[in-house]
């Protein structure tokens, strides 16, 4: 009997949630208006951990993942608020809100904006904007504690035959660009790979992460030609690869990268066909991402780009491009 172990992972923290057996609200809710604001925060007695923010800011959108993460550790014990400070002028106003984004909790049960402002005003978040820090904040005040979900990507260096059965496998480093070490480091809570896992727990799919300065994945790291940290490889049911090389001349933020790699899940993965076209029309207009047939096309490809003429044989081309490639990482 085959059983699909990302989807035991994901019924398995579910069932460990209390937000499996209590109903869960959005998971952020979106507020335009005081009086919206104060209509949601005297609907429950749960805390509220509001988010002013306005359209265009660059740190509200940066502070946005962290944010969202809260539901997950959270779930149904703290309600989350997102409030657009632009509209919601009377709040902002009786909050002396001067800058965007600004993070404040609120205990429930506030009829008012006086109370908001006082007797059930349980502070101002001043700190690193990280979900470790956030999450300490809204801990120390509420008294909550913050439930962390088990791994859904699971860590290898040598992969089993994946040639007919779907898989991610996202190969890392500990000295890619920065910018991609904050994405896809391993243990981050807004780590991209997680969240798709957690968003895609209906697919038969499994996620893997390679670090390829270990020296037992160099096989892995050969076998898929990878030349480039980080690297998203999806390998669908039918065998077919797709190779996303994340390079950091086309850097992209944590949300824009996590929608590209989702896209790419819904067109190669969801929707599977003996024609897959979808999957190669959405990887063509992406920069540095490659579709192959096969995983012999995929190191073919690879062989074509790089041959050196003065190589004497295929084992020593292989030895002579993983080492190279390692120097570049």
């Amino acid at each position: 009997m085959h059983v699909n172990r990302l989807a035991v992972a994901c019924l398995v923290w579910l069932l460990g949630s209390s937000s499996f057996l209590h109903p869960v609200a959005a998971m952020v809710v979106e507020i335009d208006s005081t009086a919206d604001l104060i209509e949601v925060v005297a609907a429950t007695q749960i805390p509220t951990f509001v988010t002013v923010f306005k359209e265009g800011c660059h740190w509200c959108e940066e502070l946005e993942p962290a944010f969202e993460y809260l539901e997950r550790l959270f779930g149904p014990k703290l309600q989350l608020v997102r409030v657009d400070g632009r509209r919601a002028t009377r709040f902002t106003e009786t909050m002396q809100i001067r800058s965007f984004p600004e993070l404040l909790l609120l205990q429930g049960g506030a009829v008012t904006l006086e109370q908001m402002s006082e007797s059930h005003y349980a502070g101002s978040y001043q700190g690193p904007r990280n979900v470790k820090s956030l999450a300490a904040f809204i801990s120390e005040r509420t008294g909550l504690l913050a439930e962390l979900p088990d791994a859904l990507v699971k860590p290898v260096n040598s992969l089993p035959e994946i040639a007919n059965s779907a898989a991610v496998i996202l190969f890392l480093s500990p000295y890619m660009d920065p910018q991609y070490a904050s994405l896809f480091a391993s243990g981050a809570a807004t780590d991209v790979a997680e969240r798709l896992a957690s968003d895609n727990c209906d697919l038969d799919v499994a996620f893997y992460s390679v670090d390829v300065s270990n020296q037992t994945s160099a096989a892995t790291v050969n076998a898929l030609r990878i030349g480039v940290t980080p690297t998203a490889v999806v390998v669908t049911p039918k065998g077919r690869y797709v190779k996303y090389e994340f390079r950091a001349r086309n850097g992209l933020p944590g949300n824009q990268a996590r929608e590209t790699l989702q896209t790419m899940l819904n067109r190669c993965l969801r929707h599977v066909d003996d024609q897959p076209s979808a999957c190669i029309e959405y990887v063509n207009t992406l920069p540095n991402a490659f579709f192959y047939d096969s995983l012999q096309d995929l190191q073919g490809d690879a062989i074509e780009q790089v041959l050196d003429p003065d190589l004497d044989s295929p084992s020593d081309f292989d030895e002579e491009w993983l080492f190279g490639s390692l120097r570049d990482l």
